[in-house]
């Protein structure tokens, strides 16, 4: 007799085992996806909005164009020009660690004084932060004025002088910075020659310190006062006195306080580190 096979059932038998092995391989697959994280999402990108990422460091503008129309900024530069007595010799009172916007012209207050050290051989040293439990020093400030047409260095100088002066009771002649009558400087004349040397002339077009004092475009320059030391000399000037005032292109002389005589020899002082120190009596002529 011849043996009967049943193919059927044996095709039936490969089938099963090939679904068992690929079964099994799905299986192992699946279990070796999970332990290599195919299927973990992706993480999500967050990135930080601009106030959030620099909310600690960013500092203040002051934005020059809104200077009258922004009420906040104009409070803050009120509350500001109060603590000198001054209204109209500087357009904004700021600090090293903010920013003004002149136009469309964004300038660190810091990068301008940075580039005047820089400009006259000083170091340019990081803020330290200070330690200790002692009281913080007071910031330092800077007197902002924009030049408008018209301006010139000597001007600019003048109505400052103009307005400290005012404050204090005293109202200036519009003469009283010309020569006197045998040629020489008069005491106020003398205060804005010194005065130059006291300022920063700052390019907001061309990004730096500007050496020519005498060439600023409106707009485009900004004179750059360290307050600390213009009002340091300011306040020791007797206007009484003030034709007594040697100044010998460097260095400016003082009369002695509460000195009536014009004879006096006067005191030597001078703000500019850069600027030469002469010692001996002070010049009797300019």
């Amino acid at each position: 007799m011849h043996a009967q096979v049943n193919v059927g059932s044996n095709f039936q038998k490969k089938n099963s085992l090939l679904y068992g092995i690929l079964l099994i391989a799905l299986i192992l697959l699946g279990v070796f996806a999970l332990e290599s994280g195919w299927f973990r999402p992706a993480p999500k990108k967050i990135t930080a909005k601009p106030e959030e990422r620099f909310s600690v460091a960013q500092s203040p503008v002051f934005d020059y164009n809104h200077l009258q129309t922004d009420d906040a900024v104009k409070e803050t530069m009120e509350d500001r020009k109060a603590k000198y007595n001054i209204e109209k010799g500087v357009d904004m009172i700021v600090r090293p660690d903010e920013t003004v916007k002149i136009n469309d012209k964004t300038i660190r207050i810091r990068d301008i004084i940075d580039k005047a050290k820089i400009a006259s051989g000083e170091i340019v040293e990081n803020d330290l932060v200070q330690s200790g439990k002692g009281p913080l020093p007071e910031p330092l400030e800077y007197g902002i004025y924009v030049v408008h047409p018209k301006d010139n260095i000597w001007s600019i100088h003048f109505n400052f002088l103009k307005d400290y002066f005012r404050k204090k009771g005293v109202t200036l002649g519009a003469s009283e910075d010309r020569p006197r009558a045998d040629g020489s400087s008069s005491g106020i004349g003398k205060l804005l020659k010194f005065s130059e040397k006291m300022v920063y002339i700052y390019n907001i077009n061309e990004k730096k310190i500007d050496t020519d004092i005498h060439t600023i475009q409106p707009l485009s320059k900004i004179v750059v006062y360290n307050m600390k030391e213009i009002f340091e000399l300011l306040e020791q000037i007797d206007y009484n006195q003030v034709n007594q005032i040697r100044f010998d292109g460097e260095i400016l002389w003082l009369p002695p306080a509460g000195s009536p005589e014009p004879n006096d020899s006067p005191e030597k002082i001078s703000d500019q580190p850069a600027a030469e120190i002469k010692e001996g009596p002070a010049p009797e002529k300019e």
